[in-house]
């Protein structure tokens, strides 16, 4: 079934008007390039208490390194609890993921973990895992300059000007690249669920805090860099979870000046934007293609299936946007009797999208986020009428 829902952006206002047409998938043939793969599990926990086999698998942030590998970032659970102990893992794939090696980066049994980020450094090719560790007291910093084989802990806390450790949220992070400066940025949120920018430049190890929203209860933003006409400044489009449920801040753009890296919020209305406000789960924008070339194509992922703080997330949808945000289009992915969580998207070296995607597991006692699946599919596929 494909919706087709028009966001009409304007940096000052957004107007808003949607139709709807009925359309079966098209078969899956990967000589016309519609192809749909079936899901492949990356990591599987078992239901029951325990360390590696876990009890479930949570918060999938994935990325393809320089050298095409895929890289995952995700927590092997003990008890399936979000209060509990946590490990942090890295699955990598050198097959389009196909296959999948497992690294440890974090096996510590007394720490309990808040979300997790990981970003590339597009300049670079250094790759920055990172978790919140709960309570407030630290940070888990590591990095990669082997395409994720190997990981180095980084000794730094980011904080925000009053002090308070930013905590990262089951996302990706961008790479801004201009004649200016390139950099790398990672959407956080403070202490008081304010939505912030930590930064790197590229090709360096200190990070920073950039700026915060003074707008309380945003959770698990994600961001897309999207086009503007002033060489000076760089357009961000914000979409976050909210807690108290205020339709209408859950989306906003971050103006970045290049020249000293301050940033001003504005707002953007969602009362009726379908995509933006009709989920409270982890959500995932992804930019397709380069900032640089002429096509405009933005991808975006999220459960089906959820309203309220606490919604049942099942089925999981894609979404595509050709006019940088503008006009949406979207297909069903996952259908809606199964559990579809926390998601993360990439595109890989040959073009396709590979979706990842939290749900039931197979073994053992079988939980809501007992594995995280991975699905390739076309830009045709997503995109044929």
């Amino acid at each position: 079934m494909k919706k087709i829902y028009t966001i009409i952006l304007l940096y000052l206002s957004v107007i808003s008007c949607q139709s709807t047409s009925e359309e079966k998938f098209p078969p899956l043939n990967e000589d016309e390039g519609l192809m749909k793969t079936t899901p492949v599990t990356v990591c599987e926990g078992v239901g029951k208490k325990g360390m590696n086999p876990y009890y479930n698998t949570r918060i999938p942030a994935a990325e393809v390194a320089k050298d095409g590998s895929l890289i995952l970032l995700w927590q092997g659970r003990y008890d399936g609890e979000d209060r509990g102990v946590d490990h942090l893992l890295i699955s990598r794939s050198t097959d389009e993921g196909k296959t999948w090696e497992q690294i440890p980066i974090f096996e510590d049994n007394n720490t309990d973990l808040g979300d997790n980020s990981l970003i590339l450094d597009e300049v670079s090719g250094r790759l920055w895992a990172m978790a919140y560790v709960s309570g407030n007291s630290s940070q888990l910093i590591y990095y990669s300059d082997d395409n994720g084989t190997t990981w180095t802990k980084h000794e730094q806390l980011i904080k925000n000007k009053k002090g308070e450790l930013l905590r990262m949220r089951g996302t990706t992070g961008i790479t801004i690249k201009s004649d200016q400066k390139s950099f790398m940025l990672l959407p956080t949120i403070t202490g008081k669920g304010k939505l912030a920018y930590m930064y790197c430049m590229c090709g360096e190890k200190d990070w920073k805090f950039l700026g915060e929203h003074d707008v309380l209860d945003y959770n698990e933003p994600t961001c897309v860099q999207i086009k503007n006409n002033d060489k000076e400044s760089v357009c961000i489009l914000n979409v976050s979870r909210m807690k108290n449920d205020e339709e209408f801040k859950r989306k906003s753009l971050a103006m970045i000046n290049l020249s000293n890296l301050s940033i001003e919020w504005e707002p953007l209305n969602t009362t009726d934007d379908f995509f933006f406000k009709q989920t409270t789960c982890n959500q995932h924008l992804k930019r397709y293609s380069d900032i640089s070339e002429e096509s405009d194509t933005i991808l975006y992922a999220s459960t089906i299936n959820g309203s309220g703080y606490n919604p049942s997330r099942y089925g999981g949808m894609v979404a595509y946007s050709v006019d940088e945000g503008n006009t949406w289009f979207h297909k069903d992915i996952v259908s809606t009797d199964i559990h579809f969580g926390y998601c993360s998207q990439v595109k890989l070296r040959d073009g396709t999208i590979g979706l990842f995607y939290e749900t039931h597991n197979k073994k053992g006692n079988p939980v809501r986020y007992g594995s995280i699946h991975f699905i390739r599919y076309s830009l045709k596929w997503l995109t044929k009428e």
